[in-house]
C-alpha cells in the first residue's frame, strides 16, 4: 500500500516522510554503512523502506518493514548523525507502526543492539529471540546479519 507523503519541518529544514523508490537504495545502503547496520538483503523485494528524505531529496533516516502472514520485522532503523535528537526517526517508527496496523500486522518485531531503551517508549518489549516466528527470521537476512547477542523485541498492535 502506498505511503502518502507526510511534509514536516524541523529547525526550518522539509522533510518528507515516504515511501522509498528504486532510486533511494543507494543513499539507503549509504546511510546504512555510515551508522554501521547491515546491508544483507536490502534489495529483497520483500523489504518496504520509508524515508525521511530533505528538501533535496537526500535520505536523512530510513526504517524497512519485512511482512510473513500477519507478523512483520522492522529492520534498519537509522538516522543521518547530523540530524539527530530532532524527532525524525521517531516520526518513522511511529509511521511504520500506523503502516503495520493499516496493512493488517498483529505483531512487529525487530532486533537491535543499540536502541532498546529509545524504543521502548513506543511500546516495545523485549522478547526471547525464540519469540520471532521462523518463517519471519527464514525469509529475512537479519537472522544471520543480525548477532545472537541482539536484544529481540516486540509490539502487538492488533
Amino acid at each position: 500500500m502506498p505511503l502518502s507523503e507526510q511534509a514536516n519541518l524541523i529547525n526550518g529544514m522539509d522533510y518528507k516522510i515516504r515511501t522509498a523508490l528504486a532510486n533511494d537504495l543507494a543513499g539507503i545502503k549509504k546511510l546504512l554503512v555510515t551508522v554501521g547496520l547491515p546491508t544483507a538483503g536490502i534489495e529483497d523485494d520483500d523489504i518496504h523502506f520509508m524515508v525521511a528524505a530533505g528538501n533535496n531529496n537526500e535520505i536523512l533516516a530510513v526504517i524497512g518493514m519485512e511482512r510473513s502472514g500477519d507478523n512483520g520485522l522492522l529492520r534498519s532503523l537509522a538516522c543521518d548523525p547530523e540530524f539527530r535528537q530532532r524527532g525524525i526517526a521517531a516520526e518513522l517508527v511511529k509511521v511504520a507502526i500506523a503502516q503495520g496496523r493499516k496493512q493488517g500486522i498483529k505483531r512487529l518485531f525487530l532486533m537491535t543492539q543499540t536502541a532498546e531503551i529509545y524504543l521502548k517508549r513506543f511500546g516495545f518489549k523485549t522478547i526471547e529471540r525464540q519469540g520471532i516466528p521462523d518463517d519471519l527470521l527464514e525469509q529475512s537476512a537479519l537472522n544471520a546479519a543480525c548477532p545472537a547477542c541482539s536484544t529481540c523485541m516486540s509490539i502487538v498492535l492488533g
